[in-house]
């Protein structure tokens, strides 16, 4: 066809352009020429047969098969949409008929995929699991399995779950213990894929089973370890089980008592027919046998026999305690019940003598504590006198001194130095009289306590009002202190306690006086409320250096004091009466006091007292 044009092309180009002039025109009368003029016809027949016959040999075939070919992959491609739909379908049905087989399975289901980020994540649960599991699965789906089931995180489930997505591989457990705040228990779970990157497991609770199955195995192993022999015997006398301590007592193996009947350990073997009628008529046995060891020794035990049916066999439960020891021991007592009423004869005797003898002690005792109690009342009455006159006149001497003599001898330096020298020992004699009355005063205030005759008649004491007039006391042994603040912390609305009301303020003072000579620097902090059990405590806290917890008790005896070092060569001032007044008056008062050393540091007594139930202060 291409040749066919560019011949036409060149045949007419001749032709026009020698009728336009631009060739000669004998070109044109050449081409005009009848045989001339045939020739592209000629040419275009030619083109056409030749078209013709490709268009029959070859572009009509090809075109044809082409045809068929697409026909073909038409039906090929129609054929696998129809196989993709019937598969397409038995999916739907086979999915349906999961999803059907899930709703209604009894067992837990979880559904898990994975997704783009290799997560794990819940897809799906079944009703049966939101009843195991006592939870709303809606709530959990699209969360991962960290996010769903926290205490699985750092297990080795997820890492399981994932190798099944992607393995197919499936696997099972029944040790799964699983505890969070909302889910408790133990399950039973299997695992399997259900698609490429999909899985399910399926699970159950068996917490109560593996309770029954712990509770079994305890039971098992309480019987073979028990202290006592125990036997199962069947009528035919033949041993269905025995225990460790039942081989043990008769030294046999238990590959030798094994095959063993009851009539290989006992001679007394006329008895079980008696017995076992007995306990089958609902009547447990207890009765004395002869069984025989290994080495044919004879010994006594006791047997209690009981009739039981287990799993429609019949069996005899023995316990079989061994009497030996309790046969000696039952001898050896008899013999000794032989001697024992002379024994007591001879010990009473005895011990009348020893008690009116310490009667006896018991009265000279007391005749002498009341003795050294009269005797030491009188001299410290005797003593308070002279003393009383010896501290009043010091202090007169001192003050006429200062006013009389001084200013007399004010010119002479020598005469004014003796004149101080003299003033400081009249001021160091009336300061050592005084303390000395004070310790007579604790004298008498402990005989009084421990005679008795210091407990006055109890009444309504006004605690509050009893602290503060304690503190107003307590002033002067601050004021010496500069270095000690005293801080007051007291509840308003006290109960009242019954006692006395100066025996309270004498304790307080004690306790703030104490606190004041050893708290060093820093405070001393006086605290009083009500405790939550209603009784009323007074707490006196120093920060001094606190008192070696081996003292916490010696620390409330009469003249105990504790040493500032470890060779006692310094002792504190006092004669150490001070708590042990405390301690004697909070007793009557039906209190406790005692001593804590806080961490911190320094020295916390604590005093706690019953309280007046219907009296308030006002």
């Amino acid at each position: 066809d291409a040749a066919r044009t560019l011949f036409e092309s060149i045949y007419f180009g001749a032709w026009y352009t020698s009728v336009a002039g631009l060739l000669p025109k004998y070109v044109f009368e050449f081409l005009i020429r009848p045989e001339m003029v045939i020739i592209p016809k000629l040419v275009n027949l030619v083109a056409t047969v030749w078209i013709a016959l490709l268009l029959r040999k070859k572009w009509l075939p090809q075109e044809e098969a082409e045809r068929l070919k697409i026909e073909q992959q038409i039906k090929e491609l129609e054929d696998r949409t129809e196989e993709q739909n019937s598969i397409e379908k038995a999916l739907r049905e086979s999915e349906e008929r999961f999803r059907n087989i899930v709703e209604a399975s009894p067992m837990g289901m979880h559904l898990y995929e994975l997704n783009a980020n290799n997560e794990l994540i819940l897809a799906g649960a079944n009703p049966a699991a939101d009843t195991i599991l006592g939870i709303n699965h809606g709530l959990l789906v699209g969360k991962t399995i960290a996010q769903a089931f926290p205490s699985l995180e750092f297990s080795v489930i997820p890492d399981r779950y994932k190798n099944i997505c992607l393995t197919g591989e499936p696997w099972q457990t029944e040790d799964l213990h699983y505890k969070d705040g909302a889910i408790a228990g133990a399950f039973q779970v299997y695992a399997f894929q259900t698609l490429p990157g999909r899985m399910a497991t399926q699970f159950i609770d068996i917490t109560e089973r593996k309770r029954t199955e712990n509770a079994l195995s305890m039971t098992q192993f309480t019987m073979d370890n028990a202290a006592v022999s125990i036997f199962w015997i069947k009528p035919n006398g033949s041993i269905s089980y025995f225990n460790e301590a039942a081989h043990r007592m008769f030294d046999y193996t238990r590959e030798e008592m094994t095959p063993m009947d009851i009539a290989d350990l006992t001679p007394d073997i006329a008895i079980r027919e008696t017995v076992l009628e007995k306990t089958k008529a609902g009547k447990n046995m207890t009765f004395e046998i002869q069984a025989r060891k290994k080495d044919g020794t004879l010994i006594p035990v006791e047997v209690t026999s009981h009739y039981i049916k287990f799993e429609e066999e019949e069996f005899e439960f023995a316990f079989v305690v061994d009497l030996t020891e309790r046969k000696a021991a039952e001898s050896a007592l008899a013999d000794l019940n032989k001697n024992l009423e002379k024994l007591i004869v001879e010990r009473t005797r005895d011990l009348e003598q020893k008690a009116a003898e310490l009667e006896d002690v018991n009265i000279r005792l007391t005749e002498v504590d009341r003795l050294k109690s009269a005797l030491l009342s009188t001299v410290t009455h005797e003593l308070k006198t002279p003393l009383t006159s010896i501290i009043g006149y010091t202090k007169l001497t001192s003050r006429d001194f200062k006013r009389e003599f001084l200013p007399m001898v004010a010119g002479n330096v020598s005469l004014s130095r003796r004149g101080d020298r003299i003033n400081e020992n009249l001021s160091v004699i009336a300061f050592e009289g005084a303390r000395l009355l004070g310790l007579i005063d604790n004298f008498l205030a402990l005989s009084k306590i421990k005679a008795g005759s210091n407990s006055g008649q109890r009444q309504p004491v006004n605690v509050e009002d009893a602290l503060r007039h304690a503190v107003a006391l307590s002033q002067s042994s601050f004021a010496a202190q500069p270095d000690i603040s005293l801080m007051v912390d007291i509840e308003p609305d006290l109960p009242t306690v019954n006692g006395d009301y100066d025996n309270m303020v004498q304790v307080v003072v004690n306790l703030l006086d104490n606190a004041a000579k050893f708290a060093g620097t820093g405070e001393v902090r006086l605290s009083c409320a009500r405790t939550s059990n209603g009784a009323l405590r007074i707490t006196v806290k120093d920060t001094g250096p606190g008192v070696p917890e081996c003292e916490y008790t010696n620390i409330f005896e009469p003249f105990h004091q504790v040493c500032e070092d470890d060779e006692c060569t310094i002792k504190p001032d006092g004669a150490g009466m001070g708590l042990a007044i405390c301690k004697h008056i909070v007793d009557h008062f039906g209190g406790t006091i005692w001593l804590e050393c806080p961490d911190e540091g320094g020295a916390l007594f604590i005093i706690e007292l019953p309280v007046e139930d219907a009296t308030r202060n006002a």
